[in-house]
């Protein structure tokens, strides 16, 4: 009971941040594709959301394991308000690029901070319970976001979305200010004095950090697709109205939100390796299967399929980060594994933009399924212990 009560605090104050995310990435592409940048000028300005993040991940983790997440919170949702108020603003693609900068690190900050404060609850099979219950909630902006964002692009256009989305960034603050408690000292706890290079070395050393880092690229394929260039098939090839992107995009939310809810009795069953390489052939396939259809019911099917697959692979990756951590480190390894998400955040989206621009748009789903694919090689190697015997 006492860690459902720690949980509500903190799953309060990122529904609000992911509702606001949700409403907005999916319609900054198409937002900039209305600008006629191209499909290139689309990926850096998607790639612009990992840049900062993959400069300054650790050493914003090494500040959440000496001072705690509330400030990076509240510095998190002020950048996200600036970065919706100058998209509303000022439409121009540098503009666009700015903001996605501010709001990237932001997304950083708030990812890292949660994240470390919901990883300091417990460990191993509490740590899957606990990250289950967090993304469970959180699907619900996921699922809300491209429908309230839809709907208002639909009606209002493109500047109203990102003005809503300033207003809820500021009540995710102050819900920070009022409702977050102090953190549990375990993770309050300051780390030892050694260099971050030093400790990342130690870190990196470790096969099942390493496995975290790939599983955690992994699942950022599928967020990258979903988040910048499935919205444009499906406002380009597909011919939906935005509001009709909405709809497609949380049906992905809502299977992500059924899979969650079954993630510790697979995991129990099968462990952590088996579920993630099953789940991520599967992710690949579905991915693969986009361009084959333009038809809205065919392309919801496999948005469902691409849901399900990524709404089990995203929560392991928190957990294992937990596990893989001494208690006093935890944000320098979420930092970790944020840190190799968003180099897959910085560079796909251009490589994925530069391949759309050659090849067309289809390109981009194939090349995305066929990395997952690879990647799926490497998850099924052997760990030590693969986390199904953990208590």
């Amino acid at each position: 009971m006492r860690r459902d009560g720690r949980l509500a605090p903190i799953i309060a104050v990122f529904v609000l941040h992911i509702l606001q995310s949700h409403m907005t990435r999916p319609y900054v592409p198409l937002f900039a594709a209305s600008l006629d940048v191209g499909y290139l000028g689309v990926g850096i300005a998607a790639a612009a959301l990992g840049f900062l993040p993959m400069l300054f991940a650790l050493p914003v983790g090494n500040y959440a394991d000496r001072w705690g997440p509330k400030p990076l919170i509240l510095v998190g949702t002020g950048l996200n308000v600036v970065a919706f108020l100058l998209l509303w603003a000022l439409p121009t693609l540098a503009v666009i690029i700015a903001s996605q900068l501010m709001a990237g690190f932001a997304n950083m900050l708030l990812n890292l901070s949660t994240q470390t404060y919901v990883g300091g609850l417990g460990r191993g099979r509490i740590a899957e319970r606990n990250f289950s219950t967090f993304t469970m909630f959180s699907s619900i902006g996921q699922i809300g976001g491209p429908l309230l964002g839809g709907a208002i692009v639909s009606v209002f256009g493109f500047g109203a979305v990102f003005l809503t989305a300033a207003g809820l960034s500021m009540l995710s603050m102050i819900a920070a200010l009022v409702l977050l408690p102090k953190l549990p000292r375990s993770v309050e706890a300051r780390p030892a004095q050694a260099s971050m290079a030093r400790r990342a070395r130690e870190y990196l050393k470790m096969r099942e950090t390493q496995f975290l880092i790939l599983t955690s690229c992994l699942m950022g394929i599928p967020e990258i697709l979903r988040t910048s260039f499935l919205p444009l098939y499906l406002g380009t090839v597909a011919q939906l109205d935005p509001a009709l992107v909405g709809y497609v995009l949380a049906i992905f939310s809502v299977a992500g939100f059924v899979a969650k809810s079954t993630l510790p009795r697979l995991v129990g069953r099968f462990g952590r390796q088996i579920t993630l390489f099953v789940f991520t052939v599967g992710c690949a396939l579905a991915i693969m299967a986009i361009p084959l259809s333009a038809s809205l019911w065919v392309v919801a099917v496999i948005t469902a399929c691409m849901g399900l697959t990524f709404g089990l692979g995203r929560p392991l990756s928190m957990a294992m980060a937990a596990d893989a951590s001494r208690p006093s480190e935890l944000g320098f390894v979420v930092a970790l594994r944020l840190s190799g998400n968003r180099v897959t955040d910085f560079l796909l989206p251009m490589a994925f933009g530069a391949a759309a621009s050659i090849g067309g748009i289809g390109v981009v789903f194939l090349t995305g399924g066929a990395l997952m694919l690879l990647g799926a090689i490497a998850v099924i190697q052997p760990l030590p212990d693969d986390g199904k015997e953990r208590g």
